[in-house]
């Protein structure tokens, strides 16, 4: 990946978290609960699905930001690696295979445009 493509992908992720965090509640917005343990954690915020990303346990968060459907998921090992998947609608704008290894804070704040010095993991991991 070179650097002008990574740049690009960390500011399209800078954007997805300031337009998360910026976000208030508006009428169309549903909350999510729990579901079984036979199926993914449904997340009602970052925060749920941070913890679930350093542990890679399935779960979803679905968001609806100025009309534009955000789903980010963490679909669990695979052959040892994580899974974890950003859409835009149906568009893919994230598909990542994290090795076990690679599960901590810093490659989850990079992902989430914090530098952390973290760009070979996500370059190695994480396809568009």
């Amino acid at each position: 990946m070179d650097y002008y493509f990574a740049c690009g992908f960390i500011i399209i992720i800078v954007v997805i978290i300031a337009m998360i965090m910026n976000k208030s509640p508006s009428t169309n917005d549903t909350i999510a609960t729990p579901q079984s343990l036979d199926g993914p954690v449904t997340c009602t915020d970052m925060s749920c699905l941070g913890t679930n990303f350093l542990s890679c346990v399935p779960s979803v968060l679905n968001m609806n930001s100025e009309g534009q459907a955000i789903t980010i998921t963490v679909h669990g090992f695979v052959n040892d690696k994580c899974g974890y998947t950003m859409k835009f609608g149906d568009a893919i704008a994230a598909d990542c295979n994290f090795a076990r290894e690679n599960l901590n804070n810093k490659v989850l704040n990079q992902m989430f445009g914090n530098p952390e010095g973290q760009d070979a993991v996500i370059a190695a991991s994480c396809k568009q």
